[in-house]
């Protein structure tokens, strides 16, 4: 089952509203894609949990709220993009998504939630430097994680109740952490270090970053959009692209460099498609509607 939303209009009485109401995809295990609403701001809570056969999401741009546990126990979501206006991941809102590989988290995100990405498949993950909380048991069980980053400066409060034990990275996949320059001091002197890495890390690596270098990094644009056939994909330093169906399938992917790259989408039906842009700094999605 694949849905596209883009033009159904939700009414709450007279009102056209733009919000998703909570729970109204929970549990619909044939539900593999859908396409929200251009002009969608809020996803209520438990709205797609339990749907364990959803691949892909295509969020629009202007989404501002996702609510707590909206993709619980999605198993087989592999990557999504979380629109730049989310500024709070709320309790659960990833928890079990097992094949939950890529994550690309919002410039301006300050709070991760209490259990938000336990038991997902992340394999890499880059904090923002906006990051100020990240809640209890938030990254537990992520165990194929190879490399983590943190950009902030300040490390983010661990836990729900400062100063409390917490357990934030248990059965964690690495126990080193990149932090920018200057900073491994920090973070060695708070509730990030783990002499033992099992609920934290032990050595810190300090790179020539600065804290604010993902926020300034140029966005990514995809334009003609919609298109009847070739688009020109555009940002700094590209390093690979791929690209999906709305069903999930994967139609394009391979190497790139440079600051643009051109695909031709005239060899494919009509839809919608993502595009995963990889550059040196950061992952971001995009969407393309194809004529």
């Amino acid at each position: 089952l694949n849905v596209d939303l883009e033009r159904v209009r939700y009414f709450n009485g007279d009102r056209e509203c733009d919000y998703l109401p909570d729970y109204v995809f929970q549990g619909c295990k044939t539900l593999r894609s859908i396409v929200l609403p251009y002009r969608l701001r809020e996803i209520g809570r438990s709205a797609f949990s339990g749907c364990t056969d959803l691949v892909a999401v295509a969020m629009p741009d202007d989404l501002d709220q996702i609510g707590r546990s909206a993709f619980y126990d999605c198993s087989s979501l592999t990557n999504i993009f979380i629109p730049d206006y989310v500024t709070k991941i709320l309790e659960e809102t990833f928890r079990g998504c097992s094949s939950l590989v890529k994550v690309s988290l919002p410039d301006g995100l300050a709070t991760i939630g209490n259990h938000a990405f336990r038991s997902t498949g992340l394999t890499t993950i880059e904090i923002p430097s906006t990051v100020r909380t990240i809640g209890d048991y938030a990254f537990r069980n992520c165990s194929g994680f190879t490399e983590a980053v943190s950009l902030a400066v300040t490390p983010p409060e661990l836990g729900s109740e400062p100063g409390w034990d917490c357990v934030v990275f248990e059965y964690f996949g690495t126990p080193i952490l990149t932090v920018p320059y200057g900073c491994a001091s920090a973070y060695q002197s708070s509730a990030w270090y783990d002499p033992m890495g099992w609920n934290g890390f032990y050595e810190f690596i300090e790179a020539e970053f600065d804290a604010v270098s993902d926020a300034e990094a140029v966005a990514s644009t995809v334009y003609p959009n919609p298109t009847h056939g070739v688009v020109r994909i555009e940002a700094e330093d590209i390093r690979s692209i791929s690209i999906y169906g709305i069903s999930g399938q994967k139609v394009f992917e391979g190497a790139a460099s440079g600051d643009a790259f051109e695909y031709d989408f005239g060899k494919h039906e009509a839809g919608v498609y993502m595009i995963v842009v990889e550059t040196a700094k950061s992952i971001e999605t995009k969407r393309v509607t194809v004529l």
